[in-house]
């Protein structure tokens, strides 16, 4: 999964897709390789094609997870893990502003994916926003994204299903299921 900016950053990032740079750090504005640490704006990613779905990068039959291809490289990373990673290394240095900044930032990336877990990331991002734009108290949405995530990885992992072939989850054996 793509790598987290952290506070720890002392140098900006530069985005390999609009050459801008800026130091914004713990968010999801940013989406980072994990292999060549190159950095990009999620809005640039998701502008060219970058982010989105196996099926609708590659013309896949299946909906897959949403994913991001590196412009330097061509990783492919999935991109539900790296929201939650964000979240849960981040989120405690959130206030109000930030918390509804970066939830807006995941409802755009999961906007029209077709695949169930990312649809629901999308529907808790818009119910959290509503709920905190009526004045829920930000450590119960932090509660409720908590409880969200924790649900996603017990479902993830009940249908989780490994190849005997190749012992991969990925397989293309995976799609004759």
């Amino acid at each position: 999964m793509p790598a987290l900016r952290r506070m720890d950053s002392a140098r900006p990032a530069w985005c390999a897709i609009c050459s801008k740079f800026d130091f914004d750090v713990n968010t999801c504005r940013w989406i980072g390789c994990d292999v060549c640490s190159h950095w990009t704006h999620t809005d640039c990613a998701s502008r060219v094609g970058q982010i989105g779905t196996a099926q609708t990068r590659r013309g896949n039959p299946l909906p897959q997870r949403l994913s991001s291809d590196c412009r330097a490289c061509g990783f492919t990373s999935k991109l539900l893990g790296w929201v939650k990673d964000v979240f849960k290394a981040c989120a405690a240095d959130w206030n109000k502003d930030d918390l509804m900044r970066e939830l807006n930032y995941v409802r755009k990336i999961f906007y029209g994916s077709e695949e169930d877990y990312g649809k629901r990331l999308f529907w808790k991002c818009e119910e959290l926003l509503e709920k905190l734009k009526n004045g829920i108290d930000l450590g119960a949405a932090f509660k409720e994204l908590e409880h969200f995530f924790q649900g996603m990885k017990f479902t993830m992992i009940l249908f989780t299903w490994i190849c005997p072939m190749c012992l991969t989850i990925d397989c293309a054996l995976l799609s004759l299921l």
